[in-house]
């Protein structure tokens, strides 16, 4: 398959956008049913919609987003497979709903065992001639969260 150079720069932005969101989380946490919320970098926050009422949600997830560990070991890389479908969605002409993301590492330094794992994040959009983030959950992901984060509290 032939992308042309439109094509090609709106993958290139795409990919930048979740290399610098995916690298911002942790590796680990001492306590797996605790998720920390983090603030939110201001390079982070420029990422993420301006319109609203989305912004004030994507912000309040992005705390979360950012607390919730990377499964990952030697030579993390993200990948967004195919296919991906562009939708239009409220204001928005070109979104991802949601986007999957392909994460792939090596347990050992030989590279011959290799884990994947995947996450989601539940819209990106073109905004202003870039890719920002509109959610990273949806309504099921954050009930989820909720009762994960209660059970937590309980032990």
């Amino acid at each position: 398959m032939r992308i042309d150079p439109f094509e090609q720069s709106l993958a290139s932005g795409l990919q930048d956008l979740i290399e610098t969101w995916m690298r911002s989380k942790p590796l680990f946490t001492p306590n797996p049913f605790e998720i920390v919320e983090r603030d939110v970098p201001p390079h982070l926050a420029a990422s993420i919609t301006r319109y609203e009422p989305y912004r004030v949600q994507a912000l309040a997830d992005a705390r979360i987003f950012l607390g919730i560990p990377l499964m990952a070991g030697i030579g993390l890389e993200f990948e967004i497979p195919e296919p991906i479908e562009m939708v239009p969605f409220a204001q928005w002409a070109q979104t991802i709903s949601p986007l999957r993301i392909r994460l792939t590492w090596m347990r050992t330094m030989a590279g011959d065992i290799i884990d994947t794992s995947e996450s989601t994040i539940a819209r990106v959009g073109r905004e202003a001639g870039e890719w920002r983030i509109i959610s990273f959950f949806d309504e099921a992901d954050r009930q989820a969260m909720a009762k994960w984060r209660s059970y937590g509290a309980a032990k």
